[in-house]
């Protein structure tokens, strides 16, 4: 099975100017669409099991993109949140300016694996990158990501 990013998302789980200061901010704002959407069983649990993540190596990819995610059971299936911050969100010593959130289920180690390794194939070309940094809405995203897949 392929992963595809723009399946995942919806444009209730898409911040395009997000608001927040910090990574925990930046943590706690995209799992909480995940919690609107009744996606996630227990939400601060989840943050913490991004957070325990994180003390393990920092999920900053480069190129201004950041993948903070965790398996867990507080999921049924691979769910997605993104987060486009301009001024960007400090993730240890870079910021993050594209910041994809994924919950994936303990037993989808493949899908987990494809998942990470399509975000990063796809978003290593700056042309990828500004795609979605310019978007207008979050429709635009999602159209984006569809454009980008066809190719990737």
């Amino acid at each position: 099975m392929d992963i595809n990013l723009s399946q995942l998302l919806t444009p209730e789980t898409i911040i395009l100017n997000l608001k927040a200061n910090n990574k925990i901010d930046c943590l706690k704002q995209l799992v909480r669409r995940l919690e609107i959407i009744e996606k996630i069983k227990n939400p601060k649990e989840f943050i913490e099991e991004l957070l325990k993540r994180e003390e393990q190596g920092s999920t900053y990819m480069g190129y201004g993109i950041a993948l903070p995610h965790a398996r867990t059971d507080l999921v049924d299936e691979i769910v997605m949140t993104l987060a486009i911050s301009k001024k960007g969100i400090p993730f240890d010593n870079e910021k993050a300016n594209i910041i994809f959130l994924t919950g994936t289920p303990t037993k989808e180690v493949k899908l987990y694996l494809q998942l990470i390794a399509k975000i990063s194939k796809m978003f290593r070309e700056s042309h990828n990158r500004e795609l979605l940094l310019n978007s207008k809405n979050e429709e635009e995203i999602i159209n984006n990501l569809k454009e980008l897949e066809s190719i990737y």
